[in-house]
């Protein structure tokens, strides 16, 4: 099964979140943590709106608050290129294809983890109905972004 892409669906009981004193999320470019980090990150950007002072502001804290290979990603980026308007959303295109080189042949691997009935992505010891549906969702979601072809069937037999 594709490793990155199931690693970031998996229930953890956990969930240990480390931020800045901002409240943005500190990550190192695991695909566990993509998700959830671009989320927050493109919801702390729409905060800002059109404007661009405080666009950059918020790109310095987003860069400030990188580490590993994620800092790395972004300083061959550049500095320049960071701070254009676009600049964050290009950053979260690179990480998207750092997390998940093999985005369609992990697709195929993450669909069929979904259906196994003692997998991964099955209900876990000590997990709530609502963080399992929660997780199958995201899954649903991941799937859909990593290769919009791939459907399931609306009719189910009893």
């Amino acid at each position: 099964v594709g490793a990155m892409a199931l690693n970031s669906l998996r229930y953890d009981a956990k969930q240990d979140v480390d931020e800045t004193r901002q409240g943005l999320l500190i990550y190192g470019g695991q695909p566990n943590r993509f998700h959830e980090w671009e989320f927050r990150t493109m919801l702390e950007l729409e905060t800002a709106g059109t404007d661009e002072k405080k666009r950059k502001e918020i790109t310095a804290a987003v860069v400030k608050a990188l580490r590993g290979d994620a800092y790395q990603i972004a300083m061959d980026m550049g500095r320049v290129k960071l701070m254009e308007k676009d600049g964050i959303e290009n950053l979260v295109k690179l990480m998207l294809d750092h997390a998940f080189p093999k985005q369609k042949s992990e697709a195929k691997d993450l669909y069929r983890a979904g259906h196994l009935v003692d997998g991964p992505l099955s209900r876990q010891r000590g997990e709530s109905v609502i963080g399992y549906i929660s997780r199958r969702r995201r899954w649903w979601i991941k799937l859909q972004l990593m290769d919009s072809s791939i459907q399931l069937s609306t009719t189910v037999d009893a």
